[in-house]
């Protein structure tokens, strides 16, 4: 009975959260920060630096696995930013530190969390990088008044590093927006490597909130071949204060013309690997998968085929979009999928429409999974899409694209 009337409390609450707010509570969340030109800051081992748009509160300080660094965003509101040493699952990130800045953070300093929620999450790029964001509303009880508070959260992976910024306060939500993204735009680490020769960054939208991002990343080596990465990073709403997030990458190294010398896969979920496959190249024309997957060792022997790569899979659409009259124009091909990486799965390419002279729809389906692209006809590259997930649609669309595969 106490969880049925909780839950009635909670939805009642969110769904009068917003429809009659006082003037404080409305004048509390329209503050704003006022920026200034941005300031260059540089850790004292001189590892990094950045600029900013607002000052900074104290010295940055670094321990074992960060450098951590506090900014004002008002008389009362301070913004705390970590750089990570190591790089970071964003999704992964962001639902871990939720739930540890309620429980060792806000609900000690403030009064018992009786009420939260996810008020909205994001995705998009800072310059060429793809940040996710969450932002919660919450009401504590410290035995004496209730009180209405905020934690907004910022994180995206740059240069091999993670980054993570929040803010515990109603207001500024922009101006916090402003400066995470020019810490992540700006950040410069002396142990970067060399520059992708192409990148490209897409968002996945359901209904109208951005819910996570993909990036694809490629590097060419000395001998010609490249080494592809893409990156997912997705926060889905389970249920009004509770989150869940998937984290997935997945690394091929391919030969000049597209064919797969060997591949990755792993993928989380709540922070868990759930995979951690290797394909490499076995004897003859068969394929070796080897790693974990749920928990079990997986060795696996792929007879034959011939796996396809991010590279192969655009030179084949280019390639039926550069008929005559591509409609309907199809081809199949191979896939090392993370949902039967023991297997390779047949794909259809189908053409199923023009957009305009450039654009084109087009169909890939895989089993049970499909997916409706545009595509440019030029670079055979999808520009937006749509993956029916069962009764959910999810939208992505590319928000940033540098160089040539």
């Amino acid at each position: 009975m106490r969880s049925l009337v909780t839950a009635v409390l909670l939805i009642a609450w969110m769904s009068s959260a917003f429809a009659d707010d006082p003037k404080w509570l409305v004048d509390a969340r329209a503050k704003e920060s006022r920026l200034i030109d941005a300031r260059p800051v540089s850790s004292a081992d001189k590892q990094l630096s950045f600029a900013v748009p607002v000052a900074m509160v104290g010295a940055m300080t670094e321990d074992k696995g960060s450098y951590s660094v506090q900014f004002a965003m008002g008389p009362d509101a301070v913004a705390n930013c970590e750089i990570l040493k190591d790089d970071v699952d964003v999704a992964s990130l962001l639902r871990e530190t939720a739930r540890i800045t309620f429980a060792d953070s806000i609900e000690p300093a403030q009064g018992k969390v009786e009420l939260k929620r996810v008020e909205h999450i994001d995705a998009g790029v800072a310059g060429p990088t793809a940040f996710l964001s969450a932002a919660w509303l919450y009401r504590v009880n410290d035995g004496k008044t209730l009180k209405v508070g905020a934690l907004k959260q910022y994180a995206a992976s740059r240069l091999g590093h993670g980054v993570y910024c929040a803010l515990n306060d109603l207001g500024y939500a922009k101006s916090f927006a402003t400066v995470a993204g020019a810490l992540v735009e700006s950040l410069k680490m002396k142990d970067a490597g060399a520059t992708p020769h192409f990148s490209e960054v897409s968002v996945a939208t359901v209904g109208d909130m951005r819910i996570g991002y993909s990036t694809v990343e490629m590097m060419r080596d000395k001998d010609g071949d490249t080494k592809s990465t893409e990156t997912s990073a997705l926060l889905m709403i389970i249920a009004p204060d509770a989150l869940q997030s998937a984290d997935l990458v997945h690394v091929e190294w391919v030969k000049p013309d597209g064919t797969v010398i060997n591949a990755k896969h792993v993928m989380s979920n709540n922070g868990e690997i759930e995979m951690d496959l290797a394909l490499a190249q076995g004897e003859g024309t068969s394929w070796l998968v080897d790693g974990t997957f749920k928990g079990k060792k997986v060795h696996e022997n792929i007879a034959d085929g011939v796996p396809s790569s991010w590279v192969s899979q655009t030179n084949l659409r280019r390639t039926l979009l550069a008929k005559e009259s591509p409609i309907g124009a199809e081809a199949t091909e191979t896939d090392w999928l993370d949902s039967d990486p023991a297997h390779l799965t047949a794909m259809t390419v189908k053409v199923t429409s023009a957009i305009d002279a450039n654009s084109f729809g087009v169909r890939e389906a895989a089993g049970p999974m499909a997916v409706d692209m545009v595509v440019d006809r030029a670079t055979g590259q999808a520009t937006q899409g749509t993956m029916q997930v069962g009764p959910v649609a999810i939208k992505f669309a590319r928000i940033y694209v540098q160089g040539t595969p």
